[in-house]
């Protein structure tokens, strides 16, 4: 009986001690986490209103990521669904041509695949600064005929005009190269050039009318003034150059004088001058945003390219739109876009340091009713409302002046609004688009471009080249007179 005791109370103490252990245990446990979670508050209340502010800056990126992705997506979208409505039309077009052939031995050849062994304009790369010794534009005294938008069927020129399309346009079906790249533009040179001569015309029509007065008048001058006995000195063919595309815009941009007014922009003189007589010393007056790049002197484009102040931009117009009928409007959507980027603060009273842009047409379109010979001063800034800017001319002059519209190009930006419409730009947009909100009138209004040219326009260009160079000393009279 006495062992038997004795073992009952050992089993019931080492029960007692497993659950004193247990209980120690649990409360060590307890005591642990709750000394944890409290060491945690403690730290977690001292940097909420950071960590809140950190999350808040991550969901804003975040945001807009998403936004620009979405964007990015919609104007692809809409860049497939234009390729597909221009391109329908030339499909159907191929299949009645088809249909009409009976001839067997045609519809073999028909059938057999077309390989484009042609390089593409891709393979060229650009870059961004070329030495003056090396960089010669094309020659301005040649004609620089391009693809017409309207070419009318004659039987000279309708065969190779289909072996183009047959032989080029299928190939890549979905890029711009394929219609309106350099190489489409250099295989309808040759036509065009005769299409020219069969009109008796002195000028070659192209794609570009833009291009075409710009190419005219770029001839008429190098003919005026760069003879050996008639070569007038720098200073007079950079007078007389502003002469004759002050008069192009007169004539044919009438409402395009107001921007060159406000902006005061002669860069577009400085290229005309230095394609009219390119040496190192009109080379060198270009500013650096428009000195051609390794793309610009490799292949033959619309002249109107080289007016555009930004070097990725010229380089994806003469990849993907060198012989597109639409190029003048591509080049107006450019040209309109132009902003300049900076504080709402600095130009609204009270307004929160915001970083917002506003585009170089919208102020040229409030300045319009200053007139540069009345007593207007710009108005103090910052102004009491956004509407200002745009609704009180003197308070727009002075935003212009603050953004330095007429001597920072490298503060131009583009709306990113060019980069929805025209994706083939988005490769260029990290460095070219302007951030922040946007600062807007009510309506907008975009740079016109000149209609096609016609004799009339032709003869006065010609008329007024004349006259002016005639008017002025050339080189060989001043010497004589000294």
């Amino acid at each position: 009986m006495g062992k038997k005791a004795n073992g009952t109370a050992t089993s019931q103490d080492i029960k007692k001690l497993r659950n004193r252990l247990s209980q120690q245990a649990f409360r060590r446990r307890r005591d642990d986490l709750i000394r944890e979670l409290r060491e945690r508050a403690d730290n977690n209340h001292t940097n909420e209103s950071e960590a809140l502010a950190k999350l808040r800056r991550e969901n804003t990126a975040l945001r807009e990521q998403l936004a620009e992705a979405h964007a990015k997506l919609n104007s692809l979208l809409a860049g497939v669904q234009a390729l597909v409505l221009n391109t329908a039309p030339r499909h159907e077009d191929a299949n009645d041509e088809v249909s009409r052939i009976n001839s067997p031995d045609d519809n073999v050849s028909a059938s057999q695949p077309i390989v484009d062994d042609q390089p593409t304009s891709a393979d060229l790369q650009p870059i961004s600064q070329i030495d003056a010794s090396t960089a010669q534009p094309a020659q301005p005294d040649e004609p620089n005929p391009c693809l017409e938008a309207d070419l009318p069927p004659t039987s000279d020129l309708g065969g190779p005009m289909i072996a183009c399309e047959m032989t080029q346009q299928i190939p890549n079906i979905w890029s711009f190269e394929y219609q309106m790249g350099p190489q489409v533009y250099n295989d309808a040179l040759v036509s065009s050039q005769d299409l020219g001569h069969s009109r008796r015309q002195t000028w070659v029509e192209s794609n570009s009318s833009f291009s075409d007065h710009i190419d005219f008048i770029q001839h008429e001058l190098k003919a005026r003034t760069e003879q050996p006995k008639v070569q007038l000195s720098l200073p007079l063919l950079y007078l007389a150059t502003t002469s004759a595309l002050s008069i192009f815009h007169t004539i044919s941009r009438q409402d395009v004088m107001l921007w060159y007014t406000k902006t005061r922009f002669y860069y577009t003189r400085d290229i005309t001058v230095w394609k009219t007589r390119p040496c190192e010393e009109t080379f060198n007056k270009l500013h650096p945003q428009y000195q051609p790049t390794l793309l610009q002197l490799s292949c033959s484009y619309p002249a109107v390219i080289d007016w555009l102040p930004f070097p990725s931009i010229r380089d994806c117009l003469v990849r993907y739109h060198a012989g597109n009928p639409c190029i003048d409007q591509v080049v107006s959507d450019v040209v309109s876009m132009y902003a300049v980027e900076t504080l709402l603060s600095d130009l609204v009273i009270d307004a929160p340091p915001l970083q917002v842009y506003v585009k170089i047409m919208d102020l040229v379109q409030a300045m319009g009713a200053i007139d540069e010979d009345s007593s207007e001063i710009p108005a103090p800034l910052p102004t009491s409302k956004v509407t200002d800017i745009f609704n009180v001319p003197s308070v727009a002059l002075a935003v212009a002046n603050h953004l330095q519209i007429e001597i920072r190009l490298d503060r131009y930006k583009l709306d990113p609004r060019l980069f929805i419409r025209h994706p083939e730009f988005l490769e260029s947009a990290g460095s070219l688009m302007a951030h922040g909100a946007p600062l807007q009138p009510d309506y907008s209004s975009y740079l016109s471009f000149p209609t096609s040219m016609d004799n009339k326009t032709a003869s006065s260009y010609r008329n007024f080249i004349a006259f002016t160079c005639s008017n002025t000393p050339t080189k060989t009279q001043i010497n004589s007179l000294a």
